[in-house]
């Protein structure tokens, strides 16, 4: 006979929300080619997969929100090609 006992796991609770965009909240982007440049930008609307960027008070569009590996959003303000700069919300 078994003499084990049996307890119920406790539901947990969800996991904690990673790094997300927040409007109103500026972010700083490097840039590859020169990694003591930053670029400021400040998020002014955002869905759950596009984010409303501005720079300087000037708007430059919706961006397309990514996930990294650990779960925290990223997006690329100034295009998508080699050397272009990725805004990480940390």
């Amino acid at each position: 006979m078994n003499n084990l006992i049996y307890f119920p796991t406790p539901k947990t609770a969800p996991a904690p929300k990673h790094d997300v965009f927040i409007v109103g909240k500026s972010y700083q982007a490097r840039w590859v080619g020169d990694a003591d440049l930053k670029t400021e930008y400040k998020v002014i609307a955002r869905t759950k997969s596009f984010v409303t960027l501005e720079i300087d008070g000037r708007n430059i569009g919706k961006k397309k929100i990514f996930l990294s590996d650990c779960g925290a959003e990223y997006c690329k303000p100034e295009g998508d090609y080699s050397m272009c700069p990725i805004l990480r919300c940390r």
